[in-house]
């Protein structure tokens, strides 16, 4: 009996070292079980968006260039992202309504947010209560470039050439439609006086573009300085003539039509650079797939072929400089605080 019983407490003592190395087997896979989870993560972020849709809020009219810029990029970052991106306008005051509404929004991709680098300006004028910058973002890309630009009506006979105008304009007043006090419209004027002693003056046009380019056509003012895609189509059906053009090289719309640096040696470059952020603080993983998305969808043939229509040009820059971008231009507008008023 005490045998029988033996060799049963022996078994049981088999049975229950037999399960527990069945849990010790169990606890030396739980780092596959781990990694797997790691993997399941991975796998999460590289699915970013998993197919939910993104929001591209425009702080500016439908219709207007930076909308219909975003409107066509949108189409493309959707295919890269393989999701739906919904572009919402939300404008006032230059772009600064949406800025300060989604500063502090979720920054997990799903929103994203229209930017031009003028709209980093105002922050330096008295007249405006921001003290918030690009900073308080994170920039993904440029999108495009909108060339600065003067431009007379055809038939202007006064000066023909940016030379003759330059030589005009040391003696005599001439008014120039700008489409707000601030922007790049406005700070080329600026410049222009400080450095070639000039006599221009910025006359802000009531609504907008549209309205200075009806104020120019009707004589209300000598001349328009803006962005080559607000006047390209009066200059196309020869209503107006270009004198120059603020950038590195000239446009591809006007290839006729020199730089001020062809014209009086030195550099002045004048631009919108636009392009998209987001909220700051985001994972990582997702900013970077965002930011490749971007690339692609920006350089992507098709993309530069309808934005040209636009009477833009395509020119992608990344993060870093994209922040280029924004502090230059910056610069020349802190350069002329005494010039502006501010």
């Amino acid at each position: 009996m005490k045998s029988c019983r033996f060799i049963c407490i022996m078994l049981v003592c088999v049975f229950i070292l037999s399960t527990v190395g069945g849990c010790g087997s169990s606890d030396i896979t739980a780092p596959a079980s781990g990694n797997n989870t790691k993997e399941s993560s991975e796998t999460h972020k590289a699915d970013f968006p998993a197919g939910k849709p993104i929001t591209l809020v425009v702080g500016f009219n439908a219709g207007a260039i930076t909308d219909l810029g975003c409107r066509i990029f949108a189409k493309y970052l959707g295919e890269e992202l393989n999701t739906t991106i919904t572009v919402v306008n939300e404008p006032g005051a230059s772009g600064w309504v949406s800025w300060l509404k989604y500063m502090n929004h979720e920054p997990d991709g799903y929103l994203l947010l229209a930017v031009n680098d003028t709209m980093n300006f105002m922050r330096h004028n008295p007249s405006t209560f921001y003290e918030e910058g690009v900073e308080d973002f994170q920039l993904l890309a440029c999108q495009v470039i909108d060339i600065s630009s003067m431009v007379c009506r055809a038939g202007e006979t006064r000066f023909t050439t940016f030379e003759e105008l330059i030589d005009y304009a040391k003696k005599n007043e001439v008014t120039v439609s700008v489409s707000a006090l601030g922007t790049e419209d406005a700070i080329v004027i600026y410049q222009l006086n400080k450095k070639l002693g000039t006599k221009f003056t910025p006359v802000v046009a009531a609504d907008g573009s549209n309205a200075g380019n009806a104020d120019l056509l009707g004589g209300h003012v000598d001349l328009i300085s803006n962005n080559v895609a607000a006047v390209n189509s009066f200059v196309q059906d020869n209503q107006m003539k270009p004198l120059v053009v603020f950038n590195e090289t000239r446009s591809v719309f006007w290839p006729d039509v020199p730089t001020y640096e062809e014209i009086m040696g030195e550099p002045m470059n004048f631009h919108s650079a636009r392009g998209i952020m987001m909220p700051k603080g985001g994972d990582p993983e997702v900013v970077k797939i965002l930011i490749d998305a971007c690339k692609n969808a920006i350089t992507n043939p098709k993309h530069i072929e309808e934005i040209k229509a636009l009477g833009l040009e395509t020119n992608y820059r990344d993060p870093d400089g994209f922040y280029k971008m924004f502090k230059e231009g910056e610069d020349v507008v802190l350069s002329l605080k005494e010039e502006l008023g501010w």
